[in-house]
């Protein structure tokens, strides 16, 4: 019920908050006679239309303005800004503007009685992407891809499928468009919701969908396009309003006079009653005979989408006030807006809109809406009277108490919320709200600062973010939060990943205000709601439901549950929703090893969800087991397929909570605190934990590494300095004040101390996830040193023995080197493989001539003049073993007082799998290993694996390369 008020609401809201969107609709039908007169539209229509219809070849030239008006905002400080695309011969254009110089360009209003025409002069520019391929682009550069199934018989055939297939796999369509395929029926079918980066998913639901049971529904024209009308209030669903793009295509079985004049009728019906500012349609005919036809649609969609992000244009004003654009353009529902390109030389007469210098605002800057950021608020304050604030302080003064108690203090209560842009010292509006605390643990732990959820009252949404619109956000207050910067950092590592998906997150100032006195709260994550952004990006939402503490469930009946947060109101529904979710834990604990990949990939995104493992491998969380969301949607009445985001990562570079009792062994420690019921299957399939190491190998060289780390970094520092750093005033407080856990550990004065220590924080933490790249990158070299039988990466090395040795099995005897590297682009460590070693009986000393200097680089610890010679101290030895991680390090202490010379002897080292013991001594040139076997293990061993590296890891000047050959010393 939610969902069918929110967009009806927003189809009669013309005009929206500050900043938001301009919504150019018109009212639909409604009534209890829908369906008549439905039906009367769809016939009436099929008559007049003319016959034409663009197909494949034509390329999509449906739209007969040479512009078309994509959004139009206002933007604060008395200025607009409309983004619009204009035809493709002027798309490529190579001209001035193409390369982002600016023009003009005319907004015009229709004529109404005996009014003049109206005009707004604005400047315009080509939205150029260039931000660098770490960072996520801005909402504008997304679209979605509504597919409709539109055969005349309604049977979807192989042939289209395979259509289909060559569209959705286009290389030019992006990662980040949602796509969607809904299906014409008496009551139009969803095949698959919109879904982004999850192509496999898309075209098993068609697969599927070609297996059910059609034969008995033939839809005539006038019920295809009753069908589409139905389905037209979720093409896109709200959440996905904010991008600019959206297109839908028909894919229909022939090249019919009957299919053409629908698509038609349909374009016509979409441009009428679509709840999205624009709407472009395309039409495919697959009749399974024409592949050239069916390629060259494909390969023009994707340049298409691809064009229309990149060739999107922007038009901005800093001229015109707010009670001129209400009146003009967002108060006005039934105007028609057309944009024309300006003559050089503006008559500006009474026809043309403009402001006064005397009103015009020093904060709007022409360059700054073309082409910044747009100004979000910053601040919020929560005002309330004295019986308010009353109950407001009540509540969260609970921390440890009774049951009752806890529950009377997560009661909502009213009061009014203000919103501001500090910055430009601009009150955007103010909203009457309710709110309640929120969180179990911060909630029964933080003394003062505690989260809360705000819902605006009056449904009428707010501008929150570059991708978001909403009335209900979360405020959350880091209290646990290390310095407040470990949060927002985590959030935007997943969101580069695709795991925290179009969710909003991002800082705000918090005040709390009563009787005009203001208090600071410090700083808060503003964070979108993610069971109510998940109902909003979604055209037909099923289950949303939140893993809790498996373990617990396990040993505990009745508690540790999943959290089934929709469906709501139905105690059997969400039984029902918690039953399919338990299926993927199912499958994971009874599936093949060779099948358990396919058979989890058929019930949920299981490629996401072992890029969330590695993530939480690398960043070190110590609790996520219950920090994740599953959803599903209710795709052609088929098996659940259940999407994923992950939740609240304050966590991370912590131990495992409960001392990790609970966490899954893994013997090479890759796998950090895994506790939830479906993990086990990483370590009962051997092929899932190879997929596993993959996975995270490719997270920590490409997605996650160094340069993606910082610039996230570098971001997150410019949010902080632009929402601490208000009017450039370095001494203000107003901030800091507030910040009651920072100021607990550290002396902040002012805003600026405050972002002095959390920019020293933040770099801590970009350290440690260098430290955990490096650590992990070395544990996979053992993994497929262990687990590998490739050659590639290892030489062999000749060795060389004394005649005294000639009575040894020397033969099976052999060694090889490899060199690895982690977090530099150089060598760290060199592995030695000692093959068959117990083929010598008792001590066996081997002699390796190795060149030890270093490069010292990145954290350099002496002066130029002492390079490039190593100290022998600092070179560490390691014992790898097959059943542990490359973890023993050899005791390299001597008794000169840890200076380790060609004379002394180093102590009793490792154990290499309780069969080998060995010990180790160097000089600059070389280094000798000496092994002999235990009595606590007579097992042979097959292979021993030794390792070297400087304690700071400074690469090796020559490693490997240098190695020719080996001497036995003794055997």
């Amino acid at each position: 019920m939610r969902r069918k008020k929110r967009n009806t609401r927003r189809r009669d809201d013309q005009k929206d908050a500050v900043g938001g969107s301009f919504s150019f609709t018109r009212r639909g039908l409604r009534g209890g006679f829908w369906f008549l007169l439905s039906l009367l539209f769809a016939t009436s229509a099929f008559a007049l239309v003319p016959s034409s219809s663009p197909t494949a070849k034509e390329k999509n030239e449906e739209t007969s303005s040479p512009f078309t008006i994509l959004r139009a905002e206002k933007w604060p400080n008395g200025g607009l800004r409309i983004f619009y695309s204009s035809p493709e011969k002027e798309q490529s254009d190579e001209g001035e503007n193409a390369a982002g110089k600016n023009t003009a360009v005319e907004l015009s209003f229709q004529k109404e009685k005996e009014e003049e025409e109206k005009k707004i002069i604005l400047e315009s520019t080509k939205v150029i992407a260039t931000k660098p391929s770490s960072s996520p682009l801005p909402s504008f550069y997304s679209g979605t891809t509504t597919i409709v199934l539109a055969p005349s018989d309604g049977i979807l055939t192989q042939s289209m499928v395979s259509g289909l297939a060559r569209l959705i796999w286009s290389k030019d369509i992006p990662d980040s468009e949602k796509i969607a395929i809904f299906a014409l029926r008496l009551t139009p079918e969803l095949v698959v919701d919109y879904t982004s980066n999850n192509k496999v998913h898309v075209l098993q639901r068609l697969k599927e969908y070609t297996l059910l049971n059609h034969s008995s529904i033939s839809p005539d024209v006038p019920f295809r396009l009753f069908s589409l009308r139905r389905a037209l209030e979720s093409m896109p669903p709200d959440g996905l309003k904010v991008r600019l793009h959206h297109d839908v295509i028909f894919a229909l079985d022939e090249d019919t006079i009957e299919n053409r004049m629908f698509v038609e009728n349909a374009r016509t019906l979409i441009k009428a009653e679509s709840s999205s500012a624009t709407i472009f349609v395309s039409s495919l005919f697959i009749n399974g005979d024409n592949k050239v036809e069916e390629d060259n649609f494909a390969q023009w969609f994707g340049k298409f989408v691809k064009k229309r992000r990149e060739e999107t244009h922007v038009a901005a004003s800093c001229d015109v006030s707010d009670e001129q654009l209400d009146h003009h353009l967002f108060e006005k529902k039934n105007t028609e807006l057309k944009i024309s390109p300006a003559v050089p030389d503006v008559d500006r007469k009474n026809d043309v809109i403009s402001m006064s210098f005397k009103k015009r605002n020093k904060h709007c800057r022409i360059e700054d809406v073309l082409s910044g950021p747009y100004p979000y608020f910053d601040t919020i304050t929560l005002k309330m009277d004295f019986t308010q604030r009353n109950e407001f302080e009540g509540k969260r003064s609970f921390r440890k108490g009774t049951y009752d108690e806890r529950i009377a203090a997560k009661k909502k209560f009213p009061l009014t919320v203000q919103f501001e842009n500090a910055k430009h010292g601009e009150v955007y509006e103010e909203r009457k709200a309710f709110a309640k605390f929120h969180g179990t643990s911060t909630f029964r732990d933080c003394e003062r600062r505690k989260s809360m959820k705000i819902n605006l009252d009056g449904g009428k949404t707010m501008k929150l973010g570059s991708a978001a619109e909403s009335d209900q956000f979360l405020l959350i207050s880091l209290c646990y939060d290390d310095r407040y910067v470990k949060s927002w950092l985590m959030y935007s590592l997943l969101r580069h990943l695709g795991l925290f998906e179009d969710l909003e997150f991002r800082y705000v100032r918090l005040f709390v205000e009563t009787n005009d006195v203001r208090e600071s709260e410090g700083l808060y994550l503003l964070v979108e709601n993610p069971v109510v952004k998940r109902e909003d990006v979604k055209a037909r939402i099923s289950a949303v439901v939140r893993r809790r503490l498996d373990p617990v469930r396990q040993t505990r009946p009745g508690l540790g549950a999943p959290d089934v947060k929709y469906p709501k109101h139905s105690d059997f529904d969400r039984a029902i929703k918690r039953n399919e979710y338990d299926e993927i834990a199912r499958v994971a604990k009874t599936c093949d090893d060779m099948n358990c990949y396919a058979l989890l990939r058929k019930c949920m995104n299981i490629d996401a969800y072992i890029t969330w493992i590695a993530f939480n491998s690398l960043v070190k969380m110590g609790d996520y087991v219950d920090e994740i969301y599953f959803y599903s949607s209710n795709e052609n009445q088929q098996t659940p397929y259940w999407g994923l985001h992950s939740w609240d990562p304050d966590d991370a570079f912590q131990k495992c909570h409960h001392g990790g009792k609970d966490a899954y062994i893994d013997r090479f420690q890759m796998l950090y605190c895994l506790e939830g019921n479906m993990d086990v299957v990483f370590l009962r399939s051997k092929d899932m934990y190879s997929r596993f190491v993959q996975t995270l190998e490719e997270l920590l060289e490409k997605r996650l590494n160094d340069q993606v780390i910082l610039f996230f970094a570098e971001e997150q520092k410019k949010e902080l300095n632009d929402v601490l750093n208000i009017n450039n005033n370095s001494k203000n407080d107003d901030v800091a004040i507030g910040m009651l856990e920072l100021r607990q550990m550290a002396k902040i004065p002012d805003n600026m101390a405050a972002f002095r220590e959390m920019s020293s924080s933040l770099l801590y933490y970009i350290e440690q996830i260098r430290l955990s790249r490096r650590e992990l990158f070395r544990v996979i070299g053992a993994f497929h040193s262990f687990n590998d039988t490739s050659e590639v990466g290892w030489k062999p090395v000749r060795l060389s023995a004394p005649a005294k040795c000639s009575n040894q099995n020397l033969s099976s005897l052999k060694l090889r080197v490899s060199e690895r590297k982690y977090d530099q682009d150089a060598r760290q460590e060199i592995v030695f493989e000692f093959e068959n070693v117990s083929s010598v009986s008792g001590v066996l000393q081997i002699e390796i001539l190795l060149d030890m200097n270093v490069v010292y680089k990145f954290n350099e610890t002496y002066s130029e003049k002492y390079l490039p010679v190593p100290v022998e101290k600092e070179t560490r030895a390691l014992c790898w073993t097959n059943a542990t991680l490359p973890g023993d390090t050899i005791n390299m202490n001597a008794t000169d007082g840890g200076f380790l010379t060609t004379t002394t002897l180093p102590k009793k080292s490792c154990i290499a799998g309780e069969a080998i013991n060995v010990t180790a001594k160097f000089t600059n040139e070389a280094v000798t290993f000496t092994m002999k076997e235990t009595r606590t293990d007579t097992t042979p061993r097959d292979k021993i694996f030794l390792s070297l590296y400087h304690g700071f890891w400074h690469p090796f000047s020559q490693a490997f390369a240098a190695v020719q050959y080996a001497r036995i010393l003794t055997c």
